[in-house]
């Protein structure tokens, strides 16, 4: 069943065509990859469907209902919640009041807000932190709070802008690990990473734009060896998971 419909979406500014005419679709449960090079128009597309910017032209789906235009704040409250690419906590609070945010902002409209804001920071791995500031974390201590504010808000569909730039590599295995137990959990994720092995990995399937147009979406065994995306985006040799 089809959680997320986008039907032809453009976004311009001005001259600029960020998104060109982008048709997808992401089935309820599954975790989509979404890849390009720099410039794609892969942040743009997720900021669509996030409600950051109305579509110049098309229409964004989300469970059976047309979204695209609506304000962010409207579009969580449906159940779509983005990271940011640049992690961006309140810096002068705790980490439980961060997530405690998210809890009482978004779609979640039942029980004590404390305790669903300490059960997410328990299954994210930050429960240990939660009476620390924000400004005090360490980067991937600051990449799971951005994930756990985002849950916080009960999402049915995630959007994770690379989540894993700028970890090591046990760090990307831990936050690989915990995005495969947020999609156990029953949360459809759409996912920007630039790591082609993580992306691999994770990805039922994969969407690749280039100059803001698709170019592929297949599973991602089919997607490393498209000569379009190979001349575009990936290079000269397949990268397999």
């Amino acid at each position: 069943m089809a959680l997320l419909e986008v039907q032809g979406v453009s976004r311009y500014f001005g001259g600029l065509r960020a998104v060109d005419h982008v048709d997808m679709v992401v089935g309820e449960g599954e975790l989509v990859g979404l890849i390009g090079p720099n410039g794609a128009g892969k942040t743009t597309l997720f900021r669509v469907i996030a409600g950051v910017y109305p579509p110049s032209a098309g229409q964004v789906i989300f469970n059976g209902e047309s979204v695209g235009g609506l304000h962010p704040n409207r579009v969580c409250h449906k159940g779509i919640t983005s990271t940011h690419q640049v992690v961006r906590p309140f810096p002068a609070l705790t980490v439980l009041e961060n997530v405690l945010v998210g809890v009482q902002y978004g779609n979640v409209r039942s029980g004590d807000p404390r305790q669903r804001a300490r059960e997410v920071l328990e299954f994210v791995g930050l429960a240990h932190r939660a009476d620390v500031l924000a400004r005090n974390l360490t980067l991937p201590d600051r990449k799971r709070l951005e994930v756990a504010r985002a849950l916080g808000t009960g999402p049915k569909l995630l959007l994770l802008d690379e989540v894993i730039a700028g970890l090591n590599q046990t760090e990307a295995a831990r936050t690989m690990d915990l995005i495969r137990s947020i999609k156990r959990q029953g949360v459809t994720i759409l996912m920007i990473e630039h790591n082609m092995r993580v992306i691999m990995g994770l990805s039922d399937r994969i969407v690749v734009l280039h100059h803001g147009e698709k170019i592929a979406d297949a599973p991602p065994e089919q997607v490393s060896r498209d000569p379009k995306v190979i001349e575009a985006y990936l290079g000269e040799s397949p990268v397999s998971a």
